[in-house]
C-alpha cells in the first residue's frame, strides 16, 4: 500500500523512500490478543533510521539539561525543558523491558530511556508500552526528580481489571515538585474494544511553577493499530467515545490527552479513508491537534515511517496558552546509536504551555 504524498524536511529522511511502501502499523503486536480484538496485526517492521523533526520558530536552549541528565551517563542529551513553562511529552518505548521482544537488550534500553528522560527535561510524560514492572521500577528510581505510575498500579482506579502484568502499559512520570496527583483513572472502559484492550488513563493534577498554580487534566492513551478496515474503524468509534466523554466532562477545563494515536490527524493511514479524528478536527471551537503542524510540514514520529501518528490534543482552555510554534519531535538518531534498534521505534514528541496567573 502506497504512502500518499507528503512534503518530506530534512535531507537524511530521504533514505526512507527506499523502504517497503506499505504501513502496517504501529507497535501491532501490542494490541491485546483477546476475543474481542481479533483483527490480524501486521509483523514487526523494518529497521529505518530517520533524522526528521525538532522545534522552530523558538529560540529555548536545548544544549542544557536537569541535574538528572548530568548524573546520568556520559551521553548528553539535550534540554527541550523550560523553568517558565509547562512541558509534557509522550513517548511510546516500544515493549519496555520485555524480554522476549525488541529491543532486546533490556537493560541497554532501559538506560537509554532515562538518558532521554532525564536530558528532555519535561516536567511531564505519558508513556506507552511499558510491559515489565520491575524495569519501571528501575526506570524511577534512576530519576530522582521524578515521580509516575503506570495503569495497573495505585493511584488508578480499576486499573488492575484491564491491565495484566505481562502486557503493554500507559502510565505517566511526572516532577515531584512540579505536579500533584489529585486522582487517576482508567475511563472508557465500556469502549475496551475499541481501544484494542487499552482503556486511556485519566490523571487530574495540581500544576505550580514559579508562584503560578492550575488544575491540568492528563489523558494517556495507545489507540488500536494496523491499516485494515476493520482497525480504522476501532480508532473512528474509539474517537467517537472519547470525544463525547470530553465534551460532557472536560470540554471547558485544560485537558490534554497525549500518546500513541496509531494514525494522523490531516488525513488516515488507511487508504480511501479520512482521519478517524476528523470529529476532533472538524471541532475548532473547542479542540486542538497542536501535533497538527507536524503533520502538515512532513514530519514523522517513528523511526521506521513518514507520518505522525503520535500526537498531543488539547481542549481550546489549553490550546489557547500554547506557546506558539514550539511543539516538536525530539528524534534521537544523532544521539544514541542504532536507536531504534536499541530504544524505540518512536520518538518523543513534546509540546509546551504557559501556566495562567494564579486567580
Amino acid at each position: 500500500m502506497p504512502f500518499r504524498p507528503r512534503v518530506l524536511v530534512p535531507a537524511l529522511y530521504a533514505a526512507t523512500l527506499a523502504v517497503g511502501l506499505v504501513l502496517g502499523g504501529c507497535n501491532s503486536a501490542g494490541d491485546r490478543p483477546n476475543a474481542s480484538d481479533a483483527a490480524p496485526e501486521a509483523s514487526r517492521r523494518p529497521n529505518v533510521q530517520s533524522d526528521r523533526g525538532g522545534r522552530t520558530g523558538d529560540t529555548r536552549s536545548t544544549t542544557t539539561g536537569s541535574a538528572d541528565a548530568r548524573t546520568s551517563g556520559e551521553r548528553r542529551i539535550p534540554s527541550h525543558g523550560n523553568d517558565t513553562t509547562l512541558d509534557i511529552a509522550s513517548w511510546n518505548i516500544e515493549w519496555f523491558g520485555d524480554p522476549t521482544k525488541d529491543p532486546s537488550d533490556d537493560v541497554r534500553q532501559g538506560d537509554n530511556v532515562r538518558d532521554v528522560i532525564a536530558g528532555t527535561d519535561a516536567d511531564i510524560w505519558g508513556l506507552e508500552e511499558v510491559v515489565d514492572v520491575a524495569a519501571w521500577q528501575r526506570l524511577k528510581g534512576s530519576l530522582p526528580a521524578y515521580d509516575g505510575f503506570l495503569a495497573n498500579e495505585s493511584p488508578v482506579v480499576g486499573g488492575r481489571r484491564f491491565y495484566a502484568e505481562s502486557e503493554q502499559k500507559v502510565g505517566v512520570l511526572y516532577k515531584r515538585d512540579v505536579v500533584r496527583v489529585l486522582d487517576a483513572k482508567l475511563i472508557l472502559t465500556q469502549n475496551n474494544n475499541d481501544f484494542a484492550g487499552r482503556p486511556p488513563l485519566q490523571v487530574r493534577m495540581r500544576v505550580t511553577l514559579n508562584g503560578r498554580s492550575e488544575e491540568l487534566v492528563l489523558i494517556v492513551l495507545h489507540m488500536k493499530a494496523t491499516l485494515d478496515d476493520a482497525s480504522w474503524r476501532k480508532r473512528a468509534n474509539a474517537a467517537d467515545a472519547l470525544k463525547q466523554y470530553l465534551d460532557a466532562t472536560w470540554s471547558q477545563q485544560r485537558v490534554l490527552v497525549v500518546g500513541d494515536w496509531n494514525d494522523d490527524v490531516d488525513q488516515s493511514l488507511t487508504r480511501g479513508r479520512p482521519s478517524p479524528y476528523d470529529n476532533f478536527v472538524q471541532d475548532v471551537a473547542h479542540y486542538r491537534f497542536v501535533t497538527a503542524a507536524l503533520s502538515a510540514r512532513g514530519v514523522s514520529s517513528t523511526a521506521s515511517y513518514r507520518e505522525m501518528i503520535d500526537h498531543h490534543l488539547a481542549t481550546r482552555a489549553l490550546a489557547n496558552t500554547e506557546i506558539p510554534n514550539a511543539v516538536e519531535v525530539e528524534t534521537m538518531d544523532r544521539l544514541i546509536p542504532n536507536y531504534k534498534r536499541t530504544t524505540s521505534d518512536h520518538y518523543p514528541v513534546i509540546s509546551h504551555y504557559v501556566v495562567p496567573r494564579t486567580p
